[in-house]
């Protein structure tokens, strides 16, 4: 096996096997689930997904224009737009169905590594994707190193998607109003104006919510 050709199969089969361990920590009734920032894990997955059929395939053994890719991103730009359409799963299929679709994915692209001819690892070879040609190396290392990005906010999803489910399962979580309460007990009043609302009564119709709660 020639260096270039190597190297390419070493570096994206690390990361395809890495990247998939970080989808399975993620519990199934989460993976759909969306942050407070960003997108869900299932997106995440899907985007790499896509974005391995569009560059692996394409740039080892020949440009498919009937390819259609749903999770790229880039929504508003013409280019993006223009190869938008059917995809092999949709964030909603759920945890299994998009891991095994991956995988699928990875497998075929791992194949047609080792099957293209030997001048696509040229570092002349192009190929002509989306918006414009690419080298074919580059964009071979290149999406080594966007999938390590996605992995890191995959983990980085799951991680705060979790904590959340934590906190709000927790029994001992505080109730909103709980730290009016207490600070009152401690001798704290507030500023009530003559006629307004009574502390409780902020608290029932939940106003006058602190940094506490």
């Amino acid at each position: 096996m020639d260096d270039a050709r190597a190297l390419i199969l070493y570096s994206l089969q690390a990361e395809f096997q890495a990247f998939q361990e970080v989808l399975r920590e993620c519990p199934e009734k989460m993976f759909g689930q969306r942050p407070s920032w960003g997108h869900s894990a299932a997106w995440h997955a899907l985007h790499v997904m896509d974005w391995t059929r569009c560059i692996i395939q394409p740039g080892l053994l020949g440009v498919n224009p009937a390819l259609t890719y749903g999770y790229l991103g880039f929504e508003q730009e013409d280019w993006a737009r223009a190869v938008t359409g059917p995809t092999l799963a949709q964030e909603q299929d759920g945890k299994e169905a998009i891991l095994a679709v991956v995988q699928a994915v990875f497998e075929q692209a791992l194949e047609d590594i080792l099957n293209a001819p030997a001048e696509r690892f040229s570092p002349q070879a192009t190929f002509e994707a989306i918006k414009k040609p690419r080298p074919v190396l580059e964009s071979l290392l290149y999406h080594a190193t966007h999938m390590a990005y996605h992995r890191g906010r995959a983990r980085q999803v799951i991680y705060e998607v979790n904590s959340l489910t934590l906190r709000l399962n927790d029994p001992n979580r505080p109730k909103f109003g709980d730290a009016w309460r207490k600070r009152e007990a401690e001798g704290y009043r507030p500023l009530i104006i003559e006629g307004g609302p009574s502390v409780e009564q902020i608290i029932r119709e939940g106003r006058g919510h602190t940094d506490d709660d």
